[in-house]
């Protein structure tokens, strides 16, 4: 968010989320990054200015209405999402990366997701009904918060080889992102 601020008697501002002190900058400071604030629902930000003496200015808000779904990017590399075809080697583990634009914890998955399908290699059309699909070991979903993705290990079956597969994931905000595959041995 950016602001400008014409008062000269101000020397600290706070920026507070709904009504909730958050940051306190310097009065030189114009702009400010707020991460990690949950957009189910609206969010106030806002500005407050501060004289050296502690006189509090009016506060300056905006309302962020809430997104009705994630900002979802992905699938990124090493799988390319639907309609581009990854050649995996059948039995491997797949990491299925992606960014929602920010950490929202690991309940993002609607209850079955993710499934797998058999596809025909040359259209994509199902060819048998979805699958739940099985993790890597001991692992799932998890998130990175150095990079902002999320990764979902996919466990691969070797008898896959000379086949194709729809790997379907559905989030909570009723979304369903697929990536076609197909397995050589």
């Amino acid at each position: 968010m950016t602001w400008e601020s014409s008062d000269p008697l101000v020397n600290r501002r706070v920026l507070t989320v709904d009504g909730i002190p958050g940051r306190l900058v310097d009065a030189s400071v114009r702009t400010a990054t707020i991460t990690d604030v949950r957009r189910t629902e609206d969010v106030e930000i806002g500005v407050i200015g501060f004289t050296e003496g502690g006189g509090m200015g009016l506060p300056t808000r905006v309302i962020l209405p809430a997104r009705s779904g994630f900002a979802i990017s992905g699938f990124l590399a090493p799988v390319d999402p639907a309609p581009a075809v990854n050649v995996i080697t059948a039995g491997r583990s797949v990491p299925m990366k992606f960014s929602l634009g920010g950490d929202f914890g690991l309940n993002i998955l609607q209850a079955g997701s993710p499934t797998s399908v058999p596809v025909t290699c040359d259209t994509g059309a199902p060819v048998a009904e979805v699958e739940t699909i099985t993790t890597a070991g001991s692992s799932s979903l998890s998130y990175d918060a150095a990079s902002g993705t999320y990764s979902y290990v996919w466990k691969t079956d070797k008898a896959w080889a000379d086949s194709c597969r729809m790997f379907q994931l559905v989030l909570t905000d009723g979304t369903k992102h697929t990536a076609v595959c197909k397995y050589r041995s």
